[in-house]
């Protein structure tokens, strides 16, 4: 569980470095500090004159730090006093405290600043010298526990120090959450208390810190607390209402609960015709979403959607609704002969006219084109110029929410300095292809090649995504391949499914929770770097054989 601890109590934001404003790009950037572990571990000397402390540095995967500074607050004969000590090849230190005959009781406290790739800790501890020193731990389950499981093992760890007048077995611990109970036991002879945790005594799903406690001839002793991450399932479900046609549209009401029922609040819910997403809402406090599709979604036949949840928290789970018929499948093909017939009929009647506006030397007018339906990520001409000159309106909205984009800015080749994107039309340089990266606050810049071979006001429309998207797409093919009935199963899950789970399919899956779960938005670097390991979760390859 150390790597949770990593995930969710250690990330700090730096300086952002993209070329885009100021304003813009501060936002953009995510370092993640490794957590650090500090323990500071009493030796009492046989005699009771002395008291060793030794101090423990560890980054999150167990592994030593050294050569790191730490100042360890100790009594040196009854006065408080700094020492500042540097950790050994073993990440760990040691000082000794002379003790007085009348001393019953020691306090110290270590503080360790942290580094550029470790993040700061602290660590405090309590000797009582007239009883033996005992420690209590406990050791969380490797994996998330399901919030609907019976039984989720846990093990309570007792150690007693080098004194040794007390004993180990038959020790009573009990593990809790704050001050509620979760288990109680005993331990055996070597300290060890297997505990059975229910998966509802969590209440929700959520991270949750839990830690062990024992009395010492009626001291109460506390064990560090340790994260543990409970996971529930979802269940989304979606209908069309009739009677509810806004004009030729349609109107979609939907529910998004855990596995037990409870609703999910504020949570993103879209709206998906296969790989295309239509429209996006919000959960309302009792886990209801409505979303109004407009007329354009129902032009075709046979068009049915589904509500599609994937959350930004890894306690939650993915999920989508069943597909839902927006249009009726289409009609039953009609015979050639029949539609030949008028089709035949009508070319000869336009050759006809065509022929007689040449003898009379009159041009026919052309017939006029059909109205084509704006797209994103498209450029499209939509007036002409009287003065020949050219202007780009610019049309900026989120993938997922189809909502517009706040401040969206815009630059090109030819002009590197970013402009903001309004309303107003652009004015360009006339050329035949220009190519425009448009970015906003919070948002991966995206960049769009478009013809101008006419003059005129054109409009460019474009769709992006946030950088928790951007981020979460270098996963989305490894996760589509693993997913079971269509449901995409979680990174964890996915990579549970791997023969090997080598370091770098470990960095990849850290990199995309860090960026997609953590409370701070990811940015280019984050993005960059999956993007170099993604290859890695890729299937190897097999040999034909004839």
């Amino acid at each position: 569980m150390r790597g949770l601890r990593a995930l969710w109590l250690s990330s700090t934001i730096a300086a952002a470095s993209l070329a885009l404003p100021s304003r813009v790009a501060t936002a953009f950037t995510l370092r993640v500090l490794a957590a650090s572990e500090l323990r500071i571990e009493p030796r009492l000397a046989a005699d009771r004159s002395t008291l060793t402390l030794t101090v423990k540095l560890r980054d999150d995967r167990g592994a030593p730090l050294r050569n790191r500074t730490v100042r360890l607050d100790a009594p040196i004969e009854g006065t408080p006093r700094t020492i500042t000590l540097t950790t050994g090849a073993n990440g760990e230190a040691e000082h000794v405290v002379p003790l007085s005959r009348t001393q019953s009781r020691v306090e110290a406290s270590a503080q360790y600043d942290g580094d550029g790739s470790t993040a700061p800790q602290r660590a405090s501890i309590s000797v009582n010298l007239d009883a033996p020193y005992v420690t209590v731990d406990v050791v969380p389950p490797a994996t998330a526990i399901e919030l609907s499981a019976r039984a989720a093992p846990f093990v309570v760890v007792l150690r007693v120090g080098e004194v040794v007048s007390f004993p180990a077995r038959d020790q009573g611990v009990e593990l809790r959450e704050g001050a509620r109970l979760l288990a109680s036991g005993v331990t055996d002879a070597s300290g060890r208390a297997p505990l059975s945790v229910d998966g509802s005594a969590f209440a929700t799903a959520g991270v949750h810190r839990v830690r062990a406690i024992t009395l010492v001839r009626g001291e109460r002793v506390e064990g560090p607390d340790h994260d543990v991450l409970v996971h529930t399932h979802t269940s989304l479900t979606m209908l069309r209402r009739e009677g509810e046609e806004d004009g030729a549209g349609a109107t979609l009401h939907g529910l998004l609960t855990t596995a037990s029922g409870a609703p999910l609040p504020s949570a993103p819910v879209s709206i998906a015709r296969d790989a295309t997403t239509l429209a996006g809402a919000i959960t309302d406090a009792s886990g209801h979403f409505v979303v109004h599709l407009a007329p354009e979604a129902l032009a075709e036949h046979g068009v049915s959607v589904r509500a599609v949840f994937q959350p930004t928290e890894p306690w939650l789970g993915a999920s989508e609704s069943a597909a839902v018929p927006l249009t009726p499948p289409a009609p039953p093909e009609i015979p050639v002969r029949w539609v030949l017939a008028p089709a035949v009929v009508a070319a000869l009647a336009l050759a006809a006219a065509r022929a007689r506006s040449r003898l009379r030397g009159v041009r026919a007018p052309e017939a006029p084109l059909a109205p084509r339906e704006p797209r994103w990520d498209h450029v499209e001409h939509v007036a002409p110029s009287v003065t020949g000159g050219l202007r780009v309106r610019f049309v900026v909205v989120d993938r997922a929410t189809a909502s517009p984009v706040a401040e969206p800015m815009v630059r090109t080749k030819t002009d590197p300095v970013w402009r903001a994107a309004g309303e107003e039309p652009m004015a360009v340089q006339p050329a035949r292809r220009v190519e425009f990266e448009l970015g906003a606050s919070g948002y991966a810049p995206r960049t769009v090649t478009g013809e101008f071979s006419r003059p005129g006001e054109y409009v460019v429309r474009v769709q992006l995504r946030t950088w928790r998207e951007e981020l979460f797409e270098r996963a989305r093919p490894w996760l589509r391949r693993n997913a079971k009935q269509g449901a995409l199963p979680t990174l964890r899950e996915a990579l549970e499914q791997r023969a090997a789970k080598t370091p770098e399919a470990l960095a990849f899956v850290g990199i995309i929770e860090e960026g997609c779960y953590a409370p701070e938005a990811p940015g280019v670097r984050e993005v960059e770097r999956a993007q170099e390991l993604a290859p890695v979760m890729e299937p190897p390859p097999t040999l034909a054989r004839d």
